[in-house]
């Protein structure tokens, strides 16, 4: 199944390509104003940064020894490799990159980085249900109701990733997994609510940021949208992508996002995919340069 996941992820984005006209969507691209792009240029580095800073404060909450430029040159490769496979598996590799720069357990870290995309989530489904509830219309009230159960899981699972008994319990499904590695698992769990919080909101900014570059993205080639829908939008195309488990939601996000827009499918196209060159495509290349510097 995991070997047909890429070739799904291909016919989606292929359909994509092909059901919005193709060399229509490509000729509205072509015309994009380069002032927004460029400022959305700005924006995909800003959240880069703002990523790496992420990383970082996970470190300081665990009291761990870091540089800024340490969790950059673990971070990067990590998310390239999170990129290109099935809902980011491959990222927690940063985990490894960090120990053979630091020394870092990676038991220790390895929490932080399931935290981390719990967190993602949980900031996803929020900016997601603040756009339902002021912005879209009454007919994606089904939308509303995925989001809140998703929202529930999400909140029990950061309350069990908390709680030293379920991780025992979990841990007996894995025979590998030491008393001591429970404890390390412990603490790299136990960073503090305060933290959180502030981890939560640096998450749910950086979302944001994305969000208005997809935004920067559709005033490029001339549609204007309310930001809070675009952001929103994103925000939901982003959770899509995530439970098609296709490799960097390609394909799925794409559709999820055009689908939904209430404009022309070749428009809709040229802006989804001006935005996914500033979310995920650039990204992508700068990362995979660290990851072959690293190796």
């Amino acid at each position: 199944m995991k070997k047909l996941l890429p070739i799904i992820s291909i016919i989606l984005f292929l359909m994509v390509l092909y059901f919005s006209d193709f060399e229509k969507t490509i000729a509205i691209i072509s015309e994009a104003n380069i002032s927004f792009l460029a400022l959305a240029g700005i924006l995909m580095m800003l959240s880069l940064a703002l990523r790496v800073t992420k990383w970082k404060l996970f470190l300081n909450a665990l009291k761990l020894k870091n540089t800024w430029s340490d969790c950059a040159h673990s971070f990067l490769p990590g998310l390239f490799i999170g990129n290109i496979t099935p809902v980011k598996i491959g990222e927690p590799i940063r985990s490894y990159i960090l120990k053979k720069i630091r020394g870092h357990s990676v038991t220790a870290t390895l929490p932080s980085i399931w935290l981390e995309k719990v967190l993602e989530m949980l900031s996803t489904i929020m900016i997601g249900l603040l756009g339902i509830i002021f912005v879209w219309k009454s007919q994606f009230n089904y939308v509303f109701i995925f989001f809140g159960i998703a929202l529930f899981l999400i909140v029990l699972t950061i309350l069990l990733a908390k709680s030293k008994r379920a991780l025992k319990f979990f841990a007996k499904f894995i025979p590998k997994v030491t008393g001591n590695m429970v404890n390390n698992l412990r603490k790299g769990f136990k960073i503090g609510n305060k933290n959180i919080v502030i981890i939560f909101l640096l998450t749910t900014f950086i979302w944001i940021v994305d969000g208005i570059i997809f935004y920067m993205a559709f005033i490029s080639i001339g549609i204007i949208a309310d930001p809070l829908f675009i952001i929103s939008l994103f925000s939901f195309a982003v959770v899509v992508s995530v439970i098609t488990f296709l490799p960097g939601g390609i394909g799925s996000f794409e559709l999820a996002f055009i689908l939904i827009l209430p404009i022309t499918m070749s428009g809709a196209a040229a802006g989804v995919l001006l935005g996914r060159v500033f979310t995920f495509w650039i990204p992508t290349l700068i990362a995979s340069v660290s990851w072959k510097i690293t190796k």
